[in-house]
């Protein structure tokens, strides 16, 4: 999914110069702070609000300009996936985890989603229980 964080960053950003989307996107990715999904995932949400910069705006000159991932106000322009099963490795591990339902935002992460069967008893205390066994 990396080539649509790209184009997207390029979208929103348009005075972003190829080396400095690469930059970017290894900013988002590369540094998670722990092993959990729901860490990781908190992580990416704090980015995507508060963003991130370069060094310069190459077009002005600009000094650390701020980097947006996300356009809050052309919200078309943003790209939204919903993945059923998506499978996750653990980092550091060899262990995988499958949520039902992951949103991306821009292929960054934002919620994800444990769905039960309404035959299930005590689905909503299941789910969660699930949902803490991922982070």
């Amino acid at each position: 999914m990396e080539p649509v964080l790209k184009e997207r960053l390029k979208v929103i950003n348009d005075w972003l110069e190829d080396d400095q989307v690469d930059e970017v996107v290894k900013q988002i990715t590369a540094s998670f702070p722990g092993k959990g999904l729901i860490t990781n995932n908190r992580h990416v949400f704090t980015l995507l609000l508060e963003n991130t910069s370069v060094s310069e705006n190459r077009k002005t000159g600009e000094k650390s300009p701020t980097v947006h991932s996300v356009d809050f106000q052309h919200l078309d322009i943003n790209s939204f996936i919903a993945v059923c099963q998506f499978k996750v490795r653990i980092l550091g591990t060899e262990y995988h985890i499958i949520p039902d339902i992951v949103l991306f935002l821009n292929v960054l992460p934002v919620v994800v989603i444990e769905c039960k069967s309404p035959k299930v008893k005590d689905a909503i205390p299941e789910a969660i229980d699930q949902m803490l066994r991922y982070g």
